[in-house]
């Protein structure tokens, strides 16, 4: 997925569901401008962790 999530890359997490679910209310965090730095870049980082788990599920 790399370091700039979009939109389609969440297809690799969830098509739907609650992992999709959690997957777009990271990224829209992410993109959020008014969020502080920290929280976007703790919501990117959360969203990796996420992206990790569900390739291993998927091994």
């Amino acid at each position: 997925m790399g370091t700039e999530a979009r939109p389609e890359d969440l297809d690799l997490i969830d098509r739907a569901g609650a992992l999709r679910a959690a997957a777009e209310a990271l990224l829209a965090e992410i993109n959020d401008p008014a969020l502080p730095a920290p929280a976007r870049e703790a919501a990117g980082i959360a969203l990796s962790r996420l992206f990790s788990f569900a390739q291993e599920v998927a091994a």
